[in-house]
């Protein structure tokens, strides 16, 4: 490979790291395409809408020391901070959507596209992705930003786990589940927001009192590991069910209204120090996103960050 030579670079998935390694390569040496099997971006920067307002139901907040200064100092513009919360913390007042929305609306990203197989290219290019409708991508450089047991299954599906030196590393990556419940209620966002969490409760939120627009008494509710282990299968108006009382009982609530978001790869609980994975089969082909760099945001984002440093230092690329 030589540097004048721009390359292709397929990127699955559209969490944090996906999105800042596709930022990061923008320029005339790479050509970077993103691919997402939901309908928008962001991964666990999730917002979810409801009548006027919205609902932040996956990171609560961002917190500066999780990101580089020199990162931080491209995204504090489109964030503010929370007088309330202490230690300081910042939130976008269009719902924590809205950055990953800014971060990548320059780029070639196609939503709702499941990649369910990896091919050897033959012959132009290195890489071949095939969606569900057996439409095929090609690529020279091939990133998975996906959560670990998703990347496994793909590579094994596709016949190239075993031939990769880290496939079996995928396995130590460890995820707790997390059920979030999004409700309305009637009380007011002050007493609402000085509740305090007991369990199966972890935090709960009231999103207008956050500074998310028009969300007063809108609020998120995190249940703890244990609950979410126990009831991730559970139908989910039997779950509703249970925590509407669990709120009513404890705290009063008078709920217009209750629904659940169940998030399966929610958490790293244990994660590789390593700052991504990088293999070399038809091409180079690399892991990266919270299961690396120690895990969490600030591993997520590490991890894209060095991959981006690498593959822009790098003779090879």
């Amino acid at each position: 490979m030589t540097k004048d030579k721009t390359r292709t670079v397929l990127i699955i998935g559209t969490g944090i790291s996906g999105i800042t390694l596709a930022e990061k390569l923008a320029g005339p040496r790479f050509k970077v395409f993103l691919f997402d099997k939901s309908s928008g971006v962001g991964g666990r920067l999730a917002t979810r809408r409801f009548e006027e307002g919205k609902w932040d139901h996956g990171i609560p907040w961002i917190e500066p020391d999780q990101i580089k200064p020199e990162q931080w100092a491209l995204w504090k513009h489109l964030l503010v901070s929370v007088p309330d919360l202490s230690p300081k913390r910042f939130i976008a007042s269009e719902g924590l959507t809205f950055l990953p929305k800014k971060l990548s609306e320059h780029q070639v990203i196609h939503k709702q596209t499941k990649i369910i197989e990896i091919k050897e290219g033959q012959k132009k290019s290195a890489w071949v992705i095939l969606d569900e409708k057996q439409n095929q991508f090609e690529g020279d450089l091939l990133v998975l930003a996906l959560p670990a047991p998703q990347a496994f299954e793909l590579l094994s599906r596709s016949g190239l786990l075993m031939r990769l030196s880290w496939g079996s590393k995928l396995t130590e990556i460890e995820y707790r589940p997390h059920l979030v419940a999004l409700g309305k209620t009637t009380a007011s966002s002050t007493s609402l927001w000085e509740l305090t969490p007991q369990p199966p409760f972890e935090l709960i939120l009231d999103n207008g009192r956050k500074g998310v627009h028009k969300s007063a008494g809108l609020f998120t509710a995190y249940l703890d590991e244990s609950f979410s282990q126990e009831n991730f299968e559970r139908p989910e108006q039997q779950v509703v069910s249970e925590i509407s009382s669990l709120l009513n009982d404890r705290y009063q609530l008078q709920l217009e209204h209750l629904e659940l978001k169940r998030w399966r790869y929610s958490r790293t609980k244990k994660a590789l120090k390593d700052l991504f994975l990088e293999g070399l089969l038809s091409g180079p082909i690399f892991f990266i996103g919270d299961g690396c760099a120690n895990g969490g945001f600030r591993g997520a984002l590490l991890s894209s960050c060095s991959l981006s440093e690498y593959l822009i230092d790098a003779p090879g690329f």
